[in-house]
C-alpha cells in the first residue's frame, strides 16, 4: 500500500466549518419546529434564552469559516513522506519516493507560498528550498541545486552553526560537491556534517552513518584510500543490510582503484547480493554495485559477464534518472572503454559522444569528466585512423586536464599515454619518445 497526500487549493478546515454551519442551522431549525408544535407555551417562555444559541452559534461558525481564509497556515511535507511504503510492516519505507517531476512541482508551489507569506518565515522557506535542492541533485541538475542548498545552509547557520539542521544542510552540500568532483568543498562540508551529527543527541543513527559514509567516499575519491577504507570498515559493524550495500560498494571501488581486482570483485559481489535481497528492484545502489562488478570482470577478461552487467547498470540508471543523468554518462564511459579494448570502435565512439554531451550539459566543457570523455573519444578516433580529428581532441583536452587535476593525476597520465600512441601511429617517433619519457618520470606505466 502507498501513502499519499493530494494537496488542493481550497482549505479543508474552511470546508469542515461550513459543513458544521449547515448542520447546526438544520439541527437548530428542526429542534425549534418540534418544540413549537409539542409545547408552544414552554417554547415561547424560553425563547429569550434559546435565541442566543440559535443565532449566535451559527453566526460564530460563519465568521470562523471566513476567518480561515485569512490564516497564514501551510503544511510542507518532504517528497519522501509523500510516498511511504508500508507493504512490509507498520514502519514506512521511503526508498521509493515520489517521482521527481510531480515532487518538483509541489516543492515549487510550496516555495511560492512561502514567498507570499513574507520574509519572516525565511527559515521555513529555506528547509523547503533544501528539499528541492536535494531532489535536483538526485536528478543531476547540480547548477540549480547548489544555490538552493546554500540558502538552506545560510538560514540554518543563522539560528545556530552547530544545529541539527545545519548538519543536514552540510551533508547535502557535501554530496553535491562530491558528485560535481569538487572534492575540497565536499570534504569541508562532509567533515563538518559528521562532526555536528556526532555531537547532536537528536540526530538519528542513519544520519550519522550516512554522513560518515559520504566523508569516506570523499576520501576515496581523493586517493586517500587507507583513511576512507578505515572509516567504512568502522561503520560497517552492526550496520543494517540495506545501509551496508553502499559501504560494500564503496569498498569495491577503493579496491579496484588500487588494482586489487579479486578483493574488489568480492566486495562488489557482496553489494550486489545484498542489494538484490533488501532493496527494491531497480534501485540505483544496485546499478552502482553492478557497475563495479562489471569493472572487476572486465579486468579479469570475463567479457560476456562484464558487458551484461554494464548494460544492466546503465538500464537501471536510465530508468531511475532519465537518459541524460551524469551517472548514466559514467556507465556509458565504462562500457565505451570496454568496447575500445575489444576493438569495437564504432560502438565506443557512439558511447563516448553521448557521455560527452551529458557531461558538458551537466558540468560545462572544462570539467574534468567532460575533458576525460573527449580525450578518450580522441583515442577511439586514433584507432579508426582518423588522425586529424584525434589530434584536435588531444590538443584541446591535455592542457585543461593538467591545469585542473595536476600532472601526476592518473587521468592526466592516461591522456598523455593516448597522445603518445597517436604520435607513434603518425610516425612522430621522437616526439612520442619524449612524451613516454615524461610519463615514466611521473610514475605511470
Amino acid at each position: 500500500m502507498k501513502l499519499g497526500f493530494d494537496l488542493r487549493e481550497r482549505s479543508s478546515l474552511r470546508i469542515v466549518l461550513r459543513f458544521a454551519l449547515i448542520a447546526v442551522i438544520l439541527g437548530f431549525g428542526v429542534n425549534a419546529v418540534l418544540s413549537l408544535f409539542m409545547d408552544p407555551a414552554r417554547f415561547l417562555a424560553s425563547l429569550h434564552k434559546v435565541q442566543v444559541i440559535y443565532f449566535i452559534v451559527p453566526l460564530l461558525l460563519f465568521i470562523a469559516s471566513h476567518f480561515v481564509d485569512s490564516l497564514r497556515l501551510m503544511l510542507v511535507v518532504s517528497q519522501f513522506t509523500l510516498f511511504g511504503d508500508v507493504s512490509k510492516g507498520a514502519r514506512p519505507s521511503f526508498v521509493d519516493a515520489m517521482a521527481p517531476v510531480p515532487a518538483e512541482a509541489l516543492y515549487r508551489r510550496a516555495l511560492a507560498a512561502w514567498d507570499r507569506l513574507g520574509s519572516g518565515l525565511a527559515a521555513n522557506r529555506a528547509v523547503t528550498a533544501g528539499n528541492l535542492g536535494e531532489l535536483l541533485r538526485t536528478v543531476g541538475r547540480y547548477s540549480e541545486a547548489e544555490p538552493l542548498l546554500l540558502e538552506w545552509m545560510r538560514q540554518a547557520e543563522t539560528a545556530r552553526s552547530d544545529s541539527l539542521e545545519s548538519a543536514r544542510a552540510a551533508h547535502s552540500l557535501a554530496a553535491l560537491y562530491l558528485a560535481m568532483g569538487q572534492l575540497g568543498k565536499a570534504e569541508q562540508y562532509a567533515s563538518r556534517a559528521s562532526r555536528v551529527f556526532a555531537s547532536c543527541a537528536d540526530a538519528s543513527s542513519e544520519e550519522k552513518t550516512a554522513s560518515r559514509r559520504t566523508l569516506a567516499s570523499v576520501l576515496l575519491s581523493s586517493g586517500r584510500y587507507a583513511e576512507g577504507e578505515a572509516e567504512l570498515r568502522e561503520i560497517l559493524e552492526g550496520l543494517p543490510d540495506r545501509l551496508a550495500v553502499g559501504a560494500y560498494n564503496d569498498l569495491a571501488t577503493a579496491e579496484l582503484r588500487q588494482n586489487r581486482i579479486p578483493e574488489g570483485e568480492a566486495y562488489a559481489l557482496r553489494a550486489v547480493g545484498l542489494a538484490r535481497r533488501v532493496l527494491p528492484a531497480g534501485h540505483t545502489l544496485l546499478a552502482a554495485s553492478l557497475n563495479n562488478l562489471a569493472q572487476a570482470e572486465r579486468f579479469q577478461a570475463r567479457y560476456l559477464d562484464a558487458e551484461q552487467h554494464y548494460r544492466e547498470a546503465i538500464a537501471i540508471w536510465e530508468e531511475a534518472f532519465g537518459r541524460s543523468h551524469p551517472e548514466v554518462a559514467k556507465g556509458l564511459m565504462n562500457l565505451a572503454a570496454f568496447y575500445h579494448e575489444r576493438q569495437r570502435e564504432s560502438g565506443a565512439e557512439d558511447l563516448y559522444r553521448r557521455a560527452t554531451g551529458i557531461f558538458q550539459a551537466a558540468y560545462g566543457e572544462n570539467h574534468p569528466l567532460t575533458l576525460v570523455s573527449r580525450n578518450e573519444l580522441g583515442d577511439v578516433l586514433r584507432a579508426q585512423r582518423r588522425y586529424s580529428e584525434s589530434e584536435k581532441l588531444s590538443r584541446a583536452t591535455l592542457a585543461p586536464l593538467e591545469a585542473a587535476l595536476g600532472e601526476r593525476d592518473p587521468r592526466v597520465l592516461r591522456a598523455l599515454s593516448n597522445y603518445a600512441r597517436l604520435l607513434e601511429d603518425t610516425r612522430h617517433g621522437s616526439e612520442a619518445a619524449t612524451v613516454r619519457s615524461r610519463i615514466q618520470t611521473l610514475g605511470f606505466r
